[in-house]
């Protein structure tokens, strides 16, 4: 697996973060024990992306759901 860095952007001069490495799961470094994976053996916090969204990540989708066309 390539590692992949965090999604960052610069909003008013500032660098803020869209998304995180995964707490739970590490990218897959770690075993949590099985309350942390579902059935398949797939971090349940992340879905296997290896990352969760920030506040403004989770933001950002909902602007885009909401204007998207499709």
């Amino acid at each position: 697996m390539s590692y992949e860095e965090p999604i960052i952007i610069s909003i008013l001069n500032n660098d803020v973060m869209l998304d995180r490495e995964c707490w739970c799961c590490d990218r897959g470094n770690k075993e949590r024990g099985e309350s942390f994976r579902d059935e398949n053996g797939v971090c349940d916090q992340c879905n296997g992306t290896g990352f969760i969204l920030t506040d403004l990540g989770e933001g950002i989708l909902k602007f885009l759901k909401r204007h998207s066309k499709e």
